[in-house]
Parts: C-alpha cells; sequence; structure tokens
C-alpha cells in the first residue's frame, strides 16, 4: 500500500532539514513540495529513427497498402474501426484504445522537404521549421513563460543520458537513466565531502550556484526513494526493458509526488531500412507493453498524466529491395490519458494511390505544430500566445484530441 505522501517526507527527512527548491529567484527552503494540482503531467516519448506509421497503424481498407508492400505489408492487424488497424506487435494498445484512452493521429508531421533525422528531429524539438534560426526546445520554452516561485527541481525530467531538445534552456531539468543510478560517483569514504564540495563549489558564481546546491538537493531526495515504498498497481506488469524500466522510474515519481509537470523519454531503434518483419515485433512489444504497464500502473492518477508519442517522420509508402522502408513523410502520433478523446483515428486520410502521394511518400495532412498547440491550451493549461512557443504558426484551433475542462 503506498505510503502517505507527507509520511513519506518525513521519514526521509525531507520535512525536518527542508527540501532546497529551484525557482526564478535562486534556492529556497520549504517545509513541504508544492505538488501542480489543475494542469496535467505531460509525459513525450520520442520514438527515435522514424517509426513506420503505416506499419503500425494500418490503412487495412485501402488495397493500395497491400499493392505498394507484399511483401511487408501487416495482413493480420487488430481492427480499430473498419478502416485502420493496429500491427498485432502493438496489440497492447488496444486494451487503452478499448478504454478510450488512447487517441492516435495519422498522416501526421511536418511539411518540412527533409529526409534527415537530425534537421527533422530538430524541427520536432523546437516546433520551428527555422533551420537557421536561434531556436529553444518548445516545451522548455513553455516552462520559462509559466516558472513559479514553488517550482521543484523536479518540474522538468529527462528520462535519458542526455537532454532532450524540446526541454533544453533556460529552466533546468533533472536528468536522470535511473533512480538507483542517480548519485555521486566517488569512493564511499569521501562521499560525504564530495557532496558538500559539490554543493558549494560554486558559490562565488552566481551562474552556477543553485545549480550545485539544487543538484545535491535531488540527489539527497532520490536516495530517500524507495521503490518498495510504491508497489506497481493494478496488476501492472512491466517488461524487462530500458524504456519500461525509465517508465517504471517515473511511476514512482509521480508517486512520490515531488512536482513533477514535465518528462521527456526516447525509444530508439525505429529506422528500418532493412528486414522490417524481423527488426520491428521486439521493439513495438517493448513499446507498447510498457505504455501499458505504466497505464496500469498509475490507474486514476491517468485522469492527470497525457502521454504524447511522436517520430520525427514516417516513411515511404512503397517496401525497398531490402524488405524494409525508407525514410518519408507523414507519420503517427499516440496520445494515452483519462483527458485524451480516446477510441479513434485522427485522420485527414489524403489515401496512397500515386496522384496523392508526395513524391512517394504518405502526404502530412495534420502538422505536428497542431497537436502540441492543441496540448499546450487544453492540458497544459497554456495561458499566453502560442506563437511565442511555436513561432510563426497559426494555431487552427486543434483536431479535437484533447478535453478541455
Amino acid at each position: 500500500m503506498e505510503k502517505n505522501r507527507r509520511k513519506f517526507l518525513k521519514d526521509s527527512g525531507l520535512l525536518t532539514g527542508g527540501l532546497v527548491l529551484a525557482n526564478s529567484k535562486g534556492v529556497v527552503a520549504d517545509d513541504e513540495l508544492k505538488v501542480n494540482t489543475d494542469k496535467d503531467i505531460i509525459i513525450c516519448v520520442f520514438q527515435r529513427g522514424a517509426a513506420d506509421g503505416l506499419h503500425s497503424v494500418v490503412p487495412h481498407a485501402e488495397p493500395d497498402y497491400f499493392n505498394r508492400r507484399p511483401q511487408t505489408a501487416v495482413n493480420d492487424s487488430i481492427d480499430l474501426d473498419g478502416f485502420f488497424g493496429l500491427n498485432p506487435n502493438l496489440s497492447a494498445l488496444k486494451a487503452i484504445w478499448d478504454n478510450g484512452d488512447l487517441g492516435i493521429v495519422h498522416a501526421v508531421g511536418s511539411n518540412s522537404d527533409s529526409r534527415s533525422h537530425f534537421e527533422a528531429q530538430d524541427t520536432m524539438e523546437y516546433a520551428d521549421l527555422d533551420n537557421n534560426a536561434i531556436r529553444t526546445g518548445w516545451l522548455s520554452k513553455f516552462l520559462t513563460a509559466t516558472k513559479a516561485s514553488d517550482d521543484t527541481v523536479f518540474k522538468s525530467i529527462s528520462l535519458n543520458n542526455a537532454v532532450q531538445k524540446s526541454i533544453l534552456g533556460e529552466v533546468e531539468t533533472l536528468t536522470l537513466s535511473s533512480l538507483s543510478n542517480f548519485d555521486i560517483l566517488t569512493h564511499e569514504e569521501i562521499y560525504g565531502d564530495t557532496k558538500q564540495t559539490m554543493s558549494g563549489m560554486f558559490n562565488n558564481s552566481d551562474i552556477f550556484s543553485d545549480t550545485s546546491s539544487v543538484l545535491v538537493s535531488a540527489i539527497d531526495t532520490i536516495k530517500q526513494i524507495n521503490p518498495n515504498d510504491f508497489p506497481i498497481d493494478n496488476g501492472a506488469v512491466y517488461p524487462n526493458s530500458g524504456f519500461a524500466s525509465k517508465l517504471r522510474s517515473l511511476g514512482v515519481i509521480i508517486k512520490a509526488e515531488l512536482g513533477t509537470q514535465i518528462v521527456c523519454v526516447d525509444i530508439g531503434g525505429w529506422d528500418h531500412h532493412n528486414d522490417i518483419g524481423s527488426a520491428y515485433p521486439n521493439l513495438a512489444q517493448n513499446f507498447s507493453n510498457a505504455l501499458l504497464a505504466f497505464y496500469q500502473d498509475m490507474g486514476e492518477r491517468m485522469n492527470n498524466i497525457t502521454v504524447l508519442c511522436m517520430t520525427e517522420f514516417g516513411r515511404r509508402i512503397a517496401e525497398n529491395a531490402s524488405g524494409g522502408t525508407d525514410h518519408g513523410h507523414g507519420g503517427v502520433m499516440y496520445a494515452i490519458g483519462k483527458q485524451v478523446n480516446g477510441g479513434q483515428v485522427y485522420a485527414d486520410w489524403p489515401g496512397l494511390d500515386e496522384g496523392n502521394q508526395n513524391r512517394g511518400d504518405l502526404e502530412v495532412t495534420t502538422d505536428f505544430r497542431e497537436v502540441f498547440s492543441e496540448l499546450l491550451l487544453k492540458r497544459l493549461k497554456y495561458s499566453g500566445t502560442i506563437e511565442d512557443i511555436i513561432p510563426d504558426y497559426d494555431y487552427q484551433g486543434g483536431i479535437g484530441l484533447f478535453k478541455s475542462e
């Protein structure tokens, strides 16, 4: 049974000693964490490598799909709405769909002509198509625009070995690959001295003094969290994978109520130029099984959690000679949560015949920035101007993916 949050903080010594919090005025002590209650926790999952949307969410009612992929077409997709079906290796997502908590956006992406992974990822993470501009991550802009004195050091988290560009900017982001590995790497006998040195090593620097203190405080907090005090709920079973381990750690952080609002996590390996029939299944199963486990583990907490999965672009409509697919345009996004208008595929479907293709690619009919904008307004309750976060974009009012309370 989950510990009472206040009891957890008291037992861990965080209430008696005071937790160090980062804010725009520096570092302050507080006797209790301020927890976000009126906005969702947003979890952005990036499928790096350009996941094949046509292989994942199959337009099984369109003959051109099978004609253009005679060797790699998915013939046993799990029907969703009579037109689209899930790849059977994503079958775990069907349970979320059936609950009405999974919405899928198809033929979504950027109108940029680039087929470069790096350029396309940058475009999406900055939500800015101007490659020549000095750009900042779209989530970082949101965090900067909405920073408050009671923000905790755990407000923005990167579950990765490096901070994703979408949250890289003025507001500090906590980066950790796992709860167990978030620590100071030094010999045990000098651990205390090392930590004290780190805490004060930048005292004469206005730029870094707050950072060092906040980092040490975060380390102290993480070390006090015992995952056994926050057991997996609702019969959820996390698979044995790196991605699932990150989501399991995130589940513990959310249950500990540390004031988290924005989380970015990556799952790579989606660049299937060769033999997609062999390369795709394990990765897709890990991806979908981990998402289902997290969804089940969070239970009613999903009322205030939105997971948005994205990839830099889709693949070409036709398979290649190597049994895979090459870089294309239109792709797929997944949105998970109880504030998602789920159980439907959002697609202004362009069709796969030659007259509707974009140079052999699935045409983009939903700009990814429309989805980002709707998320900002409806789930993050952003009250500013969208163009301040997503430059040079004229928001069209959304596609109805998210609920607005």
